[in-house]
């Protein structure tokens, strides 16, 4: 050591002791050490309180150590100086192996370390950058261009012409299913290429040989000989292969009970605690499709100045936004699913008012379909009811539903959305197979209102029908503002609503129950005063998408005025009187009532008290028209309604219980009537409104949806809420 250098800075230092041991020193050997003459002036200098602190630090100790080694007579001068100052010498040289032991113990760990970081993590000269921890199973040399097993007789036997390893292991926080990336490094390339495969597949050698159509250099001749590679890497490094959660779909995500986050795209995840990511792993390539529009580019406050604000003074085309933003809330406030159906001819702004609710979560730019959120109508169930498993938690958007395939493909996806589950289906080794769950809602366009694809009456009631120009009167003005807003569209987009779910996210745990009280007190408010149970249930979903929007409100304050500025409007409450008109009549039975009679004047001359009494009598009566009764044949009226799409027997129903058709005696339900002569005939015998609503089309003849059912009113207290996952 130099002089000048003191790792422990005592030399000079004053004390009180005055006791001089010079010559207690042994003089055997010159003491040339500066750091020992150093050490000797201090031991001389210095009381035993002060030089127990200093001996025992543990640079000095490493010195002793050194020293002792090296010098011993000098080392032997140092340890009699210090027995003379009362040292504990025998505390101190214990202290000195300990720290000797501890140094050497870190040196040969630190050496170790070295040794794997080169060897596991770059693999040394093989030149692999496996994950960290990883190793090559023994019996096994790996490097870029070939994998081999070694062999102490034979020696080097070469697998595959590839370097391969298992570099990420995923499970299903789902299925609980794992999925594993393979990665074969070829030689001369730069990086892994790499594949995500069920686990299963490397471990069965018919499935292993697929992964040919990848470009990994396995085949029928090595498949055995690779899968027991891959066994062998997977067990020595179980620990250490790093392991990520999955999910086959968007939206929530829930881990037995436990909610982890919110994915917002396949590569946005918003988590309620750091640590626990998960990640989107497609099924296959048309799942990843699927996703693929949810992603983001632009600028959150750009969108909420040149999109969300501009949208908010049209209302028709602001439910579609406010839409978008809710569907995350279906699940934290237990809201059902239903959907939103843009009608009109074409050129009015329907598909713009989608793509101002697609922007909210992903790209919608007409120029990239192959990456946007807006999907087709043309697409067979089975795409349906897996778009809705993987879009779960995100808005479904379809647009142009004439482009469907047939009108029952249209009520089929109705249904799966609505019901919230796809089709049950067996499974090919015995049970059944999980049925898809959805959890979104539908924001379709169409020329004609999608409910016009069914006669359930049902569906009626989860619909919203929006008919007519989103934007108004169709001219210049609104023209113009449609192209600002595509083009608006296509440069900010998935920005605002994931801003939404990350404010959601961080609230969720404090504020649940308030949201879910204000939910249910609007939904009391509204449906409360719905004139039927049909209209109750629209309502309720205006309650829902208000409540939602009050919280869009506070997560983008910018767009809080405008919301509350829409919500307010008299053309608000005007669009929801128009909306829940439909449901006045969700079976269409009124209307097929007045088809029939339409049918019965075309055919007047088939009704026995309608026809010329000069004209041959028909070989089929259709019924009996007097001017005290018009009665039908059972068997024409349910032909008539079978064929223009109605269910005959939910139809009749309807017609009974509002008093539309006459009752019959005893215990028969219709009455019976004479046709030439001839009594005992069945046939259905319109009431007096029953005649006005078939002979008039009278339009003062309202609906009342099951007015003997009470609309729902839910009152809850947040005791009794039943939290959201």
């Amino acid at each position: 050591m130099e002089e000048n250098e003191n790792p422990t800075g005592f030399i000079g230092g004053e004390t009180s002791s005055t006791h001089n041991i010079n010559n207690s020193i042994p003089q055997a050997e010159p003491a040339d050490n500066p750091w020992v003459e150093a050490l000797s002036d201090q031991i001389q200098s210095s009381d035993s309180t002060t030089l127990i602190e200093i001996l025992f630090a543990p640079d000095i100790l490493d010195e002793l150590n050194v020293l002792e080694a090296a010098n011993p007579g000098t080392y032997m001068r140092i340890r009699q100086a210090c027995q003379a100052q009362k040292i504990p010498v025998g505390k101190l040289e214990a202290a000195m192996r300990e720290r000797k032991k501890a140094t050497e113990r870190a040196r040969a760990e630190g050496a170790a370390e070295a040794r794997r970081q080169q060897f596991y993590a770059m693999q040394g000269s093989m030149g692999l950058p496996l994950p960290a921890g990883c190793a090559i199973p023994a019996g096994y040399r790996v490097e870029p261009g070939e994998t081999a097993k070694v062999d102490p007789e034979v020696g080097s036997i070469a697998i595959a012409p590839a370097g391969l390893a298992i570099l990420t292991k995923y499970c299903d926080i789902d299925t609980e299913r794992t999925h594993v990336q393979i990665g074969a490094w070829f030689d001369g390339a730069n990086t892994w290429h790499t594949v995500d495969v069920p686990r299963q597949t490397i471990a069965n050698t018919t499935q292993i040989v697929g992964l040919a159509d990848y470009d990994f250099p396995i085949n029928t001749l090595n498949a055995k000989s690779v899968i027991e590679y891959l066994a062998g890497y997977e067990t020595k490094n179980r620990r250490a292969i790093p392991t990520q959660q999955t999910s086959g779909h968007l939206g929530w995500q829930v881990s037995h009970g436990r909610p982890l986050g919110f994915l917002a795209g396949p590569e946005t995840w918003i988590g309620l605690k750091p640590g626990e990511d998960v990640r989107f792993l497609p099924a296959n390539p048309g799942d990843g499709q699927v996703a693929e529009g949810f992603t983001s580019a632009g600028d959150v406050d750009a969108w909420i100045r040149e999109v969300g604000l501009p949208i908010l003074q049209y209302p028709k085309a602001a439910v579609g936004l406010l839409t978008s933003f809710a569907v995350p809330m279906l699940t934290v406030l237990h809201h059902p699913n239903f959907v939103v159906d843009f009608a009109g001819v074409t050129s009015q702004g329907k598909t713009t008012a989608q793509r101002v609710a697609g922007s909210v979560w992903g790209n919608v730019d007409e120029s990239e379909p192959e990456r946007n959120v807006i999907q087709s109508w043309n697409v067979t169930q089975v795409g349906a009811s897996e778009m809705g498993r993987i879009l779960s938690g995100l808005p479904m958007i379809m647009d142009d539903s004439k482009t469907a395939r047939n009108d029952k493909s249209v009520t089929q996806t109705l249904y799966l959305v609505t019901n919230g589950k796809g089709r049950a289906k067996g499974a090919k080794e015995g049970g059944m197979k999980a049925a898809p769950t959805v959890k979104t809602i539908l924001i379709s366009s169409g020329e004609k209102p999608i409910t016009q694809f069914t006669k359930d009456g049902g569906i009626r009631t989860r619909v919203l029908v929006v008919e007519g120009s989103p934007f108004g009167v169709v001219d210049d003005a609104s023209r113009i503002m449609v192209q600002r807003l595509t083009t608006s569209c296509a440069d900010h987009y998935g920005v605002a609503g994931p801003t939404f779910v990350e404010w959601l996210v961080n609230h969720l745990a404090n504020d649940w129950k308030t949201w879910t009280q204000a939910y249910h007190t609007a939904k009391t408010h509204y449906t409360s005063q719905a004139q039927s149970a049909g209209k109750g249930r629209l309502m309720a979903h205006r309650a829902f998408l208000e409540t939602a929007a009050a919280l869009v409100g506070q997560a983008l304050p910018d767009l809080a005025r405008g919301i509350q500025a829409l919500l307010q409007s008299p053309d608000w409450d005007d669009l929801w009187t128009a909306m829940t008109a439909q449901a006045g009549d969700p079976l269409d039975a009124q209307l097929a009532l007045e088809q029939l009679g339409s049918w019965m004047q075309s055919h007047i001359e088939l009704f026995e008290g309608q026809r010329n009494p000069d004209a041959f009598a028909p070989t089929e009566w259709l019924g009996k028209w007097t001017d005290d009764q018009i009665a039908v044949f059972h068997h024409a009226v349910d032909h008539q309604l079978q064929e223009w799409g109605y269910d005959p027997q939910a139809i009749i129903a309807q017609w009974r219980s509002k008093g539309w058709l006459c009752p019959g005696e005893g215990r028969y339900l219709n009455p019976k009537i004479t046709i030439m002569g001839q009594r005992g005939h069945n046939a259905y015998v319109l009431s007096a409104t029953g005649k006005t609503i078939a002979l008039t089309n009278s339009e003062s003849t309202t609906w009342d949806d099951d007015a003997e059912e009470e609309v729902e009113v839910v009152q809850q207290g947040q005791e009794d809420m039943a939290y959201p996952f």
